[in-house]
């Protein structure tokens, strides 16, 4: 029996990961977003006071980094649980994230590897196309937090571990896929 598929967005905000994913109706899609809208309320929040005292810390002793480092952890631990049951039942599922740095998809490629066909899907919108995009959004990131993770995302590789990676465009079109000897051409949708 074939191992299911777990699919790895890689990219920019605003560079199409997510409106790609939708299309993939038959794939459950797990993100952190997701999760902290459920948790918090709302997607854009990091945290809210409330879990971090349930965390055991007092949010009036914390800035705002050392509190969304306390959450943070804890909702991508739940947004890889989900990723897991679903994985554990032998169906195909996402990831939807930046995922913008080789520690971060070492991370993924380690955990679910044995148990999932990982392929990455990374976005090569342009810089100034995301800024585009970015603005439209009801959820803007805004231009600063955008150039700071466009200076430090690092391509990714298919010998990071991959059992594919595919380049698209910020319309989801294919661009190019290189593919180890778990995939068939046809499991994958163009």
């Amino acid at each position: 029996m074939k191992k299911p598929i777990l699919y790895v967005t890689i990219g920019l905000p605003a560079s199409g990961k997510s409106t790609f994913l939708r299309r993939l109706n038959a794939v459950s899609v797990y993100s952190a977003d997701a999760v902290r809208g459920e948790w918090f309320g709302d997607e854009g929040l990091q945290y809210t006071d409330a879990f971090i005292r349930k965390q055991g810390a007092d949010p009036a002793k914390l800035n705002d980094r050392q509190k969304a480092r306390i959450a943070n952890p804890l909702v991508w631990k739940e947004v890889y649980r989900r990723a897991e049951q679903v994985l554990a039942e032998g169906k195909d599922c996402a990831l939807d994230g930046i995922n913008a740095s080789k520690w971060v998809r070492k991370t993924i490629i380690d955990r679910f590897g044995q148990r999932a066909r990982i392929c990455g899907i990374w976005f090569r919108t342009e810089f100034e196309r995301c800024i585009e995009r970015d603005v439209s959004r009801s959820r803007s990131v805004g231009e600063p937090d955008l150039r700071r993770i466009a200076e430090n995302f690092e391509e990714p590789r298919i010998e990071e571990g991959f059992d594919a990676l595919e380049e698209r465009d910020e319309t989801g079109t294919l661009l190019c896929r290189e593919t180890n000897e778990s995939f068939l051409p046809t499991e994958l949708p163009d």
